[in-house]
């Protein structure tokens, strides 16, 4: 055993040099470029028609069950997912210790560490019930409800506490196959899952159903993802659980260490980003919460696509790690990573700031006061956050995760003193600005010591690449924010109308946006050399081919 202290990143002297005379394991195929590569299309692809499905739900939803009952189910799902506060990362601590273990074909330490958590979850859930039995009849009241919509709501809150915990089971479950670089299967059942939901959704809500069409549909999502999840993780990598009392204690008290800064961690996310709903509702009122939730929605299609490669990441950079393959090839891998990432989020997200007013008009078929503001401070918040998942895969690779805890520290102090001053003055947007305040800081502290952490400079890492995609974001978007003056106010009321303006912002945004990449030149040779090497067949003799290399402007 090898005494590492995570959090600080310290080993002995002793176990150093018995390290240096043994032989690391060799990074396999399944965690290099061309297995990420897979996984992420394959993502991306199951984040198509996790959108599609969205695209479809929400207004029927919403329709159905008015914008009140579309609030209050966002609140629900916000308050009974404050039992994660207690999830010290399971689902990443699986992720990296089973790559590591997987590297020296040891199935066993895995499944363990799945049965633990599992029990841990199912006992948490348990403690939590006296709690949630008491606290959730006294709550309700203060959200204003109508007296026939109060009991609806605590019944619902009680099935949406079920609901979380048998989520975050069947999610430490899908991190066996994300260990061993089998995220497309994790995609795969998600993706046949939800059309699932998205069938038993609707049919439920035109026989009548309303709030329990949801619960419902959710249920039977859950059951069958956990069914398809047992069934792949036995045939791809044995048993799905193991004895937890064989673990090593070592083992188990790393697994403390590091879980302990993951779970703090994790706290001060939730206390942070997923409490404006709950103040909005309580404060301000439940109209304006739906209100909130419309503009998250759409917002959050650009970090639904961003960040689909998160897990690959994390499960590829700590096979090197564990391989020893040094701080040039976290530098390499971060690098690479971070571009496509905060470029993805950009592109959707930099579209949804220029056309979010037509968007919901296309979407939901009107318009929704307020919600083009809320959409927008919704967007820039994520924005905010793109650089974090590359930087989060490789501290928590090294070990070093409390550098994410002090920036979730700072965010949290930051965003809880101006949510306070801002709610009563501003209302909804009082509350989401906070939010983009504290994303800011939270994002420019944890970059500045990462930088310091990897021996490099912002300038190095970031500033050199990401001014370019700035540009574009702020060229594309203001081109479409300036054409939107200009066309009839039926695009932003109506949904025909609105459709035909957002194919032609569409393509304007597209265009703008294309051109500033090429003449700043984002892409390099190297780069287009990277994508050919780990990409398909078909896709990498296109990023091969010199018509490619004129469009982007490629350049050494």
């Amino acid at each position: 055993g090898r005494s590492v202290v995570w959090n600080t990143g310290v080993v002995s002297d002793e176990h150093a040099a018995a390290d240096a005379l043994t032989p690391s394991p060799a990074r396999g195929e399944e965690f290099r470029g061309r297995r990420v590569a897979f996984n992420s299309m394959a993502m991306m692809i199951g984040q198509v028609v996790f959108t599609a499905i969205g695209l479809v739900t929400t207004p029927v939803t919403l329709s159905h069950i008015g914008l009140v009952e579309f609030g209050l189910w966002g609140i629900i799902f916000s308050a009974v997912g404050y039992i994660t506060l207690l999830d010290p990362g399971f689902g990443d601590l699986i992720t990296r210790y089973g790559a590591r273990a997987h590297l020296e074909g040891n199935r066993a330490l895995a499944a363990r560490l799945c049965s633990l958590f599992t029990l841990v979850w199912l006992g948490l859930g348990a403690i939590g019930l006296p709690l949630l039995f008491w606290l959730v009849p006294k709550w309700v009241p203060y959200l204003h409800l109508s007296p026939g919509l109060n009991s609806v709501a605590i019944r619902f809150f009680y099935w949406g506490y079920l609901i979380t915990i048998a989520g975050c089971v069947a999610a430490i479950l899908s991190a066996r196959l994300t260990a061993i670089g089998d995220q497309w299967l994790v995609t795969v059942i998600d993706a046949v899952t939800r059309v699932i939901y998205c069938v038993v959704l609707i049919v439920l809500l035109f026989s009548g159903f309303k709030l329990s069409a949801l619960v419902i549909a959710l249920s039977v999502q859950l059951g069958l993802t956990f069914i398809a999840t047992i069934a792949f993780v036995i045939r791809r990598a044995g048993g799905p659980y193991g004895n937890p009392l064989r673990l090593h204690g070592d083992v188990v008290r790393e697994t403390l260490r590091f879980g302990g800064w993951l779970q703090l961690g994790g706290l001060l996310e939730v206390l942070t980003y997923e409490t404006d709903p709950l103040v909005i509702g309580t404060f301000v009122s439940v109209r304006r919460a739906g209100t909130y939730n419309i503009g998250q929605r759409v917002a959050r299609q650009s970090t639904y696509f961003a960040f689909i490669a998160q897990s690959s990441i994390l499960s590829a950079v700590s096979a090197a790690y564990a391989a020893k393959e040094g701080l040039h090839a976290m530098r390499r891998m971060y690098v690479r990573a971070n571009r496509l990432v905060v470029l993805l989020g950009c592109i959707i997200g930099g579209a949804v700031l220029g056309t979010a007013p037509v968007i919901i008009a296309a979407w939901l078929g009107r318009s929704y006061a307020y919600a083009d503001l809320a959409t927008c401070l919704a967007v820039v918040a994520l924005m905010l956050g793109l650089p974090r998942p590359a930087v989060a895969a490789v501290i928590m690779a090294m070990g070093r995760v409390g550098l994410g805890v002090r920036a979730q520290a700072a965010a949290f102090a930051i965003n809880l003193v101006l949510t306070l001053a801002l709610v009563k003055p501003l209302g909804m947007f009082g509350v989401m600005l906070a939010t983009v305040i504290a994303k800011l800081a939270a994002t420019g502290y944890l970059l500045a010591r990462f930088h310091r952490l990897v021996q490099s400079t912002a300038r190095e890492l970031l500033l050199s690449w990401l001014v370019k995609v700035l540009l574009a974001v702020s060229l594309a978007a203001g081109a479409c924010r300036l054409i939107l003056l200009y066309l009839p106010v039926s695009v932003v009321h109506d949904r025909l109308p609105a459709l035909a303006a957002l194919a032609l912002l569409g393509v304007v945004y597209v265009l703008v946006f294309g051109v500033v990449l090429r003449v700043t030149r984002y892409f390099g040779t190297d780069d287009l050399a990277w994508f050919a090497e780990i990409l398909p067949a078909p896709l990498a003799r296109i990023a091969a081919s010199s018509i490619v290399h004129r469009i982007v402007g490629a350049t050494t």
